[in-house]
């Protein structure tokens, strides 16, 4: 699940893998959206680069078994 919204970040804008990382983190830790108060980390990202990656990570977290996420029900 993680290879692939990492992958599917990749596609969507260059940026170092520690950073693409911290950004698919953060919106798994919020519901797969970037919290408004964590924004500002990533100033140089336009909002529609946000809202693709978004749209990643929540699809990765979709399509990913409930056993290795745990977050689905």
């Amino acid at each position: 699940m993680f290879d692939r919204a990492m992958e599917g970040v990749r596609k969507i804008v260059d940026m170092p893998d520690r950073r693409a990382a911290l950004l698919i983190r953060l919106m798994l830790q919020n519901g797969g959206r970037l919290s408004n108060s964590k924004r500002g980390q990533f100033d140089e990202l336009t909002d529609p680069e946000i809202a693709g990656m978004e749209q990643v990570v929540q699809r990765a977290v979709a399509e990913a078994p409930e056993d290795i996420t745990g977050m689905r029900k």
